[in-house]
């Protein structure tokens, strides 16, 4: 999982109209769907989940939102880190209309924590 800076998503993505944040979309469903051990399978690729933020005119997007803060926190535990599930405090943010700004800071600085510390090791497989 590759560190980014919060602020820098968001300036990249108002400097590039938008299209800088549509990759940040991709990127960050791909790295998370990557990192799990039990995928869930909710948002299995980025390409699609664009997709569904089209055919859906952004409905969609609230969903993502709800299951990155589910995944994201299930990363978390995953890795031994102190589990903050934001889920609903992205779902409640999109409602508002302000989920965009304060969701990607959130989120994203919530991947940085998790790209910084070290994979849990998996078990060997019985013999």
């Amino acid at each position: 999982m590759k560190k980014r800076s919060p602020v820098l998503v968001l300036l990249f993505s108002l400097i590039t109209c938008g299209i800088y944040y549509l990759y940040w979309y991709v990127v960050t469903t791909n790295e998370i769907e990557h990192e799990l051990k039990n995928p869930d399978g909710s948002c299995k690729s980025g390409g699609m989940t664009i997709l569904f933020m089209i055919i859906t005119c952004g409905i969609y997007t609230f969903y993502w939102w709800f299951k990155q803060g589910k995944r994201t926190a299930q990363l978390q535990q995953e890795r031994n880190l102190v589990v903050s599930d934001n889920s609903v405090i992205y779902l409640v943010l999109c409602f508002f209309g302000i989920g965009s700004i304060i969701n990607t800071i959130l989120l994203q600085s919530s991947l940085n924590k998790i790209a910084e510390a070290p994979a849990a090791p998996t078990a060997p497989p019985e013999a």
